[in-house]
């Protein structure tokens, strides 16, 4: 595979962003044969981009991901199976607060996890409905849209 990344400062303002161009294969005499076929995780291309803002105790940060889609397994046993999921794209944005009480440093942090809510497709597989014994393919997901909280303190 390859890859690249860059950084960049600008005051308080701090962005850093990655592109990766990569080909996973396994080959083994035991699966199709010998022939080389692509991983189940293999991603061909990926993009992540991270911007953060600091000012004194306090950073907010907004990460985004996108990457063509992991391989569909089902391709190879059903005929009108697409070959891939469809692309990933995810965007996360946090902020976080700290603060010095005497001896006690407080941290607060809130955040969002896929802000835009996308339905992320994570892998298919087959299952089997128990009522008519009639096979069929059912998409898993990643993440929806969740937030996040924690506060922690730390005593010396």
């Amino acid at each position: 595979g390859i890859a690249w990344s860059a950084n960049m400062q600008l005051g308080s303002l701090r962005w850093h962003g990655a592109v990766n161009w990569t080909r996973n294969t396994l080959r083994s005499p035991a699966l199709v044969d010998g022939l080389a076929i692509e991983a189940m995780w293999n991603r061909p291309w990926t993009l992540t981009q991270q911007l953060a803002w600091q000012h004194a105790d306090t950073v907010i940060q907004v990460n985004m991901a996108s990457g063509s889609g992991y391989p569909n397994p089902l391709a190879y046993l059903l005929f009108d199976e697409p070959s891939r999921m469809r692309t990933y794209f995810r965007m996360d944005v946090s902020a976080k607060k700290t603060w010095y009480i005497d001896q006690l440093k407080i941290e607060g942090q809130v955040g969002f996890s896929n802000l835009t809510n996308r339905q992320n497709e994570w892998y298919r597989s087959i299952r089997l409905d128990e009522r008519t014994m009639d096979l069929y393919a059912v998409t898993m997901y990643d993440l929806y849209r969740h937030p996040s909280f924690s506060l922690s303190v730390e005593i010396p």
